[in-house]
C-alpha cells in the first residue's frame, strides 16, 4: 500500500495547521517550530501509557521521517500486570505532554478530567493521503459522546487460525474440533488475556455486560455462564495452556499446534499458508468487539505545538514510516482503508492472510462497547482474574462470574454510579 510520503506529510501539515481550531486551548500559548536555523526546535512532549520498552520504537520511527525531536514520558501499563494508575498521576503526566498514547480502557477516565482536546473536523481531510478509518475503529475507538477525541492506532482481532480448512459454525463445533485434534490447539489464557477471550465468546449476547439504567452487571445471567462453561470445557482439552495470541499464532505457524484462537505479533510475517477464519459463531453475531487495550493517540489540553503535534498524530496513525512502529509494538496495526492515492496506484491492495481478515472484520460498522469505562482497566483486571480462576478449576464458572458482578458493583460505587452510568450511555451512543 502506498503510504503518506514526506512531501504529503508536510503539505498536509501546512494546509491544516492554520485551521487547527481543535488543538490547544485558546488560553494557551502556541509555540510553532522555529524557522530560525540557529535555534533548536522545542521537543514535542509525548506521553506513552504502555510497555516501557515501546518508547524507543516510537522515537526511532519518528526520527526516520522528521528531524523534530520528541521526548517520551512513560506511564507503565501492561495487561499482564494491570494496576490502576491514580487519576492525579495521569493528570500530572498529561499536563507535561503535547500528545498522549493511551489505551481504550483508560480513555474515559482521561476525558472526564478534561485532559483531552476533541479533534473536531481537523482530521477530516486525511482520507486522500492516509485513508479513512475502518468503520469499526471509527465507531468504537475514535468517537466518544458523539465527538472525535482520538486517532486509533490498532485494533487486533482474534481469529481462528489453522493449517486446515476448517470453519466451525459454533463454539460447540469448535470444541469437537479441538477434541478431534487431540487437544493440539489453544486460545489466549495467559495472564491478561483470559478476559478478552471470554468477552469475544460472548459478543453475540444482546444484553451486553450492564443494565443501562442502573449499571448492574449482567455477567451472572445464564447466557454468560453458559459461555464460560463452554470455554472451560474446551480449555481442559488443550495440551498447551496460558499462551498469548501471538504465542499461539507462532506455534501454529511452526506446526507445534494444529490450530487455535490467535492473532500474529506485529513482528511476525502473516503471509503464510495458514487458513484464517472468523471466530465460531461470530458471523451470526455480526458485531465487532475491540480489545480494551487497543491504543489510541490523543491531543493534550496543554499542547504547546499544534502543527507538529498534528503531524505526529497523523504519522503515527498511518503515515509513511509508521509501519516500523506497528511491526514492533504489540497491539498496533493498520486501521485505515486504502487511501485515494494508494487505490489509484494499486486497486488490488494485496495483503497477508491476517491483514485481509482484519480489514474485512473491521469493515463491519456494528460494534459492542469495549470496557471503555471510568477506570476501565480495573473492571478488566477483575474479570481477567475470575475467568482465569474458572479456567484453572479453582472456581466454577457461575461462582467466578458472580464474584465479578459483586466486585464490579463495589468498584462502580467507589467511582460514582451516576458518573459511570453517564459514561456507559455515552460509549453506547446514548445521551447521558
Amino acid at each position: 500500500m502506498l503510504k503518506f510520503n514526506r512531501r504529503h506529510l508536510l503539505q498536509s501539515s501546512m494546509l491544516t495547521s492554520a485551521g487547527f481550531v481543535a488543538g490547544c486551548k485558546e488560553s494557551e500559548t502556541t509555540i510553532e517550530p522555529s524557522s530560525n536555523p540557529t535555534r533548536p526546535p522545542i521537543a514535542l512532549r509525548v506521553l506513552y501509557m504502555g510497555d516501557p520498552n515501546d518508547g524507543a520504537y516510537i522515537e526511532r520511527g519518528w526520527s526516520s521521517v522528521s528531524e523534530h525531536p520528541i521526548e517520551i514520558q512513560i506511564l507503565p501499563l501492561r495487561r499482564d500486570e494491570i494496576s490502576s494508575i491514580p487519576e492525579k498521576q495521569v493528570a500530572d503526566a498529561y499536563k507535561k505532554s503535547d500528545v498522549a498514547i493511551v489505551s481504550l480502557a483508560t480513555l474515559s477516565t482521561i476525558y472526564r478530567s478534561e485532559l483531552i482536546v476533541p479533534l473536531g473536523d481537523s482530521f477530516s481531510d486525511d482520507s486522500e493521503y492516509l485513508g479513512d478509518f475502518l468503520p469499526a475503529v471509527r465507531n468504537s475507538a475514535a468517537s466518544y459522546a458523539g465527538k472525535m477525541i482520538c486517532l486509533p492506532l490498532g485494533a487486533m482481532q482474534l481469529c481462528l487460525v489453522s493449517s486446515d480448512s476448517v470453519t466451525p459454525k459454533s463454539w460447540e463445533e469448535y470444541d469437537k474440533l479441538v477434541e478431534s485434534w487431540g487437544g493440539e490447539a489453544a486460545e489466549p489464557t495467559a495472564k491478561g488475556w483470559s478476559a478478552y477471550s471470554f468477552l469475544c465468546r460472548c459478543s453475540g449476547i444482546r444484553r451486553w455486560l450492564f443494565e443501562g439504567e442502573t449499571l448492574r452487571s449482567l455477567l451472572d445471567e445464564q447466557e454468560y455462564v453458559n459461555c464460560l462453561e463452554q470455554m472451560v470445557r474446551t480449555c481442559e482439552r488443550y495440551q498447551r495452556k496460558n499462551l498469548s495470541p501471538m504465542q499461539i499464532w507462532s506455534s501454529v505457524s511452526e506446526g507445534d499446534l494444529r490450530g487455535g484462537i490467535a492473532f500474529p505479533s506485529g513482528k511476525m510475517d502473516s503471509n503464510s499458508s495458514l487458513k484464517v477464519h472468523s471466530l465460531p459463531g461470530l458471523a451470526a453475531a455480526d458485531r465487532v468487539l475491540l480489545d480494551p487495550f487497543s491504543p489510541v493517540v490523543t491531543l493534550s489540553s496543554v499542547c504547546r505545538q499544534t502543527a507538529i503535534a498534528q503531524q505526529f498524530m497523523r504519522w503515527l496513525s498511518g503515515g509513511e514510516g509508521s509501519e516500523s512502529v506497528k511491526s514492533q509494538v504489540d497491539g498496533m496495526c493498520d486501521v485505515r482503508m486504502p487511501s485515494v492515492i494508494a487505490q489509484a496506484v494499486d486497486p488490488a491492495q494485496p495483503g497477508g492472510v491476517y491483514e485481509d481478515f482484519l480489514a474485512k472484520r473491521l469493515s463491519i460498522p456494528i460494534t459492542v462497547p469495549s470496557l471503555k469505562l471510568l477506570q476501565g482497566e480495573m473492571y478488566y483486571a477483575i474479570l481477567d482474574e475470575k475467568v482465569s480462576l474458572a479456567v484453572s478449576g479453582e472456581l466454577s464458572p457461575a461462582q467466578g462470574l458472580k464474584q465479578v458482578c459483586e466486585e464490579w458493583e463495589q468498584l462502580t460505587d467507589e467511582i460514582g454510579r451516576e458518573d459511570q452510568i453517564r459514561t456507559w450511555k455515552r460509549i453506547n451512543g446514548m445521551r447521558g
